[in-house]
């Protein structure tokens, strides 16, 4: 007999049960990236919408590379301070602002600085993005729902002003 999780809950069971998700990292962002476009979608609508036009959620330029894709991206390369490619000190690196000063282009995937003379596409950004959350330990999945669901002033700028060390511990991966 297999154990099925969801028939001891429903037996009355007092011993809580934990269930893991066992779905790939990869299926379970693909969930909270649908959940949260479409969430995006029906505020953008109201009256205190962003604006977007239709075209912010559509991927011109390869898979999952629309603005609002970049857009979630950047919130992520803030989490985990991911450094810029035009930096030169430590001073430089302020990571939450680090992508504002430019333009990303959905219909070619590429971000590129309005002052300097940079150019990031989308594709070595995740892979960028993808290398430092392995190597720190985070769990993307954590780091994916936090920046794809929305936060009080406070709640967002608690996490911004954490040190790398706390954020690992919040977003780390379990094992």
């Amino acid at each position: 007999m297999d154990f099925n999780p969801k028939e001891a809950v429903e037996q009355g069971s007092d011993v809580p049960v934990a269930v893991a998700d066992v779905r790939s990292a990869a299926e379970q962002i693909a969930i909270l990236r649908a959940e949260a476009i479409e969430r995006s979608k029906r505020f953008n609508d109201g009256e205190y919408s962003f604006g977007y036009p239709k075209s912010h959620y559509e991927s011109l330029a390869g898979e999952e590379s629309s603005a609002w894709d970049f857009g979630t991206l950047k919130t992520i390369c803030s989490l985990i301070e991911l450094p810029g490619p035009w930096f030169r000190t430590k001073a430089d690196q302020v990571f939450y602002w680090m992508w504002r000063d430019g333009k990303y282009n959905s219909r070619t995937g590429v971000w590129s600085a309005d002052h300097k003379d940079v150019r990031v596409s989308i594709s070595a950004l995740k892979e960028a993005v993808n290398a430092r959350i392995a190597a720190l330990g985070f769990d993307p999945v954590a780091l994916y729902r936090w920046s794809t669901e929305g936060h009080d002033e406070t709640e967002s700028r608690k996490v911004r002003h954490m040190s790398l060390a706390e954020k690992i511990e919040r977003f780390r991966r379990v094992q």
